[in-house]
């Protein structure tokens, strides 16, 4: 299964509206963008969202729904007001600790009851498997696109290759007949210089041959083919590798093309190719 590596997604979480957007990077990064109030759960969030992000540039904002509802308790302000007075005291005896100052204190902090404080984590924990659960549906439909593209763009490398390949048996007659025609407007040759030269067009066309890039090519690209069906893991990576010998496979070819018309699908092909990795490189 394949997953594009962009994806936009949002969700509730315990009166905060979260926001993830993903983008394109050969590695993994995430950026948080929370409210002061949120700084206690941020390690929390990226430990979590860390351990799911396996390639791109994941940004995850979070927003107060509506208007903040600060639980503050009797003994909270009770505390910050002793807290602020013992400081104060000891820099300035006479200086008195409104209710102003405990409530710009409180503000900076978490201040929920206790008892919603030792749920939080799981509150979250659900809320951020939510959040990137319609996240991964929005990948995975697009991702679904980007695979049936490159499925496409490999049926015309294959069909360009069967091509070169048939080309490609003709090689040997080819150059035999190019030779005896450079060499019979040079000069009438013999028998035993026919046969030197039919010798040499042996040799040359074992190394025009271009069988082994054919079953590379093919293998690559069934190799691709299964990645999109059969896997469970990112592929990403994979796809980058398969398109770079893809690449070197086809780049042997030209330099082997028998004919003007194979030399056209050799560059077919690697038109195709530099496409396939334009779209493997969404994929994470």
């Amino acid at each position: 299964m394949a997953y594009s590596m962009t994806g936009f997604a949002r969700c509730k979480i315990a009166g905060y509206l979260l926001e993830v957007q993903t983008i394109n990077k050969k590695g993994s990064e995430l950026t948080l963008s929370f409210p002061r109030e949120l700084a206690l759960k941020e390690s929390f969030v990226r430990k979590k969202l860390g351990s799911l992000l396996h390639r791109g540039h994941a940004f995850v904002k979070a927003f107060p729904e509506g208007k903040s509802e600060l639980k503050i308790s009797k003994e909270a302000c009770q505390k910050a007001h002793a807290y602020l007075s013992d400081i104060a005291t000891s820099l300035d005896s006479t200086y008195k600790v409104s209710f102003d100052n405990v409530l710009a204190v409180l503000s900076e902090f978490d201040v929920s009851k206790e008892e919603e404080d030792s749920e939080w984590e799981a509150i979250w924990d659900k809320g951020l498997d939510e959040l990137w659960r319609i996240l991964l549906a929005m990948k995975e439909k697009e991702g679904e696109a980007l695979v049936n593209d490159i499925q496409m763009r490999l049926e015309l490398i294959l069909q360009s290759v069967n091509m070169i390949e048939k080309e490609n048996l003709t090689a040997p007659e080819f150059y035999r007949k190019k030779i005896l025609e450079k060499l019979e407007s040079l000069k009438a040759i013999g028998d035993e210089d026919r046969d030197r030269v039919l010798r040499e067009v042996v040799l040359y066309s074992d190394k025009v041959d271009i069988t082994e890039e054919v079953v590379r090519m093919r293998s690559h690209i069934d190799q691709l083919q299964k990645l999109f069906i059969g896997s469970n893991e990112p592929i990403g990576r994979t796809i980058d590798f398969l398109i770079q010998e893809m690449m070197r496979e086809a780049n042997t070819m030209g330099s082997k093309a028998p004919s003007v018309q194979a030399m056209n699908e050799v560059i077919s092909i690697k038109s195709e190719i530099e496409k396939i990795r334009q779209q493997g490189s969404n994929i994470e």
